[in-house]
């Protein structure tokens, strides 16, 4: 099998792109996960040890990297500038306008990362592809993610929700009966097979493109799994969490080792490429953990059997509108400046001179 398939190689891919998706589905069909909440050790495993840990990745991209720090000098010091402010006036406005638009760019976000995978994937197998099939594989993984969107929209009875209640418009309100998603349940999966089979069709000329379609399909499946046939919070937030922020560990951590071999001439030994990994999740984990602190100490009020653990809370602003807008702007800060700098830091562009060679070195 070509190597060029996958985008670090065969075992890395479907180790950490893939394996731990398919787990959570298992987990999912097999664990009576339904009807119960996202209890302490899941919160602080799956929404601190990946997404919390996975935005603030991105400061080995940014501010921790020699290179980017130049590159991309004027971003990395005025976005969360332009930011910070707007973030504060929102959320002075009104919180459940900021947590409805926050909702929005996120989900934006998540869109823009699967769909920015797939074309590495598309990249590093050097596909040849017709404009018409460029424009199937853009489709195909953007429906995989839209639609069960659109679905959440229109059921009212989704028991979750993205950032809090009712942050998404209510387009419920606007049909008496949801019965049409069950016809589009099935043209859904329709162009996941018509596509699949477009992708069987050039795999005559080009060989199989197994990563891929493992990515498209894996997308696809885990946005319906866990948005349309199940309706728990606990399995949305899980299968949400882990397909899109462990591939994002992933690829800031193969980035960090690209570039220090690319600087040394040389592969790093695996123990060089071991700490290097345990560097990034220890420094992110720590800055999370710290990062939630303040968010529920300040904001939140929900888990300070966790926090306090570390140190007992010392101050409390629930009775200040004002302090609490504040506090949301500053620690939403560094997630708002994620999505933004997410859409510079891995363009193949001039700015980013070691990207192209990094994905092809795998």
């Amino acid at each position: 099998m070509n190597k060029n398939v996958w985008l670090f190689s065969k075992r890395t891919d479907l180790l950490f792109l893939f394996l731990p998706v398919w787990l959570v589905w298992v987990w999912a069909f097999t664990g009576d996960l339904e009807n119960k909440s996202l209890p302490n050790w899941a919160w602080f495993v799956f929404i601190l040890g990946i997404d919390v840990c996975h935005v603030w990745s991105t400061i080995f991209r940014t501010y921790l990297n020699k290179n980017d720090r130049l590159n991309h000098k004027k971003s990395i010091r005025y976005i969360p500038l332009i930011l910070a402010p707007i973030l504060f006036g929102t959320a002075l406005i009104s919180a459940q306008f900021f947590w409805s638009v926050l909702a929005y760019i996120a989900v934006f976000h998540f869109i823009k990362q699967q769909y920015g995978f797939m074309a590495l994937y598309a990249f590093k197998k050097k596909e040849k592809r017709s404009t018409l099939k460029k424009r199937l594989d853009k489709w195909t993984i953007y429906t995989g993610m839209v639609y069960p969107i659109i679905f959440w929209h229109f059921d009212k009875e989704r028991s979750f929700n993205w950032f809090i209640d009712h942050d998404f418009l209510p387009m419920f309100e606007l049909i008496d009966s949801i019965q049409i998603f069950s016809y589009l349940n099935i043209a859904y999966f329709i162009l996941l097979l018509i596509w699949i089979g477009s992708e069987i069709k050039i795999a005559k000329q080009n060989g199989f493109a197994w990563g891929k379609v493992l990515w498209v399909l894996s997308t696809s499946l885990n946005w319906y799994i866990g948005i349309v046939h199940f309706n728990s919070d606990y399995i949305f937030s899980v299968t949400n969490v882990v397909a899109h922020g462990v591939p994002y560990l992933v690829l800031i951590i193969k980035y960090k080792i690209g570039e220090e071999e690319i600087e040394k001439g040389k592969k790093l030994q695996f123990t060089e490429a071991l700490m290097n990994s345990f560097s990034v999740i220890v420094l992110v984990f720590f800055i999370g953990f710290f990062e939630e602190y303040f968010w529920d100490m300040l904001v939140n009020l929900e888990r300070h059997e966790i926090f306090e653990i570390v140190s007992p809370y010392w101050i409390n602003i629930e009775h200040s509108p004002t302090l609490i807008a504040l506090a949301t702007a500053l620690l939403t800060l560094p997630q708002a400046t994620h999505y933004v700098l997410d859409g510079i830091i891995w363009k193949f562009n001039n700015s980013n001179p070691n990207l192209k060679k990094i994905i092809e070195n795998g």
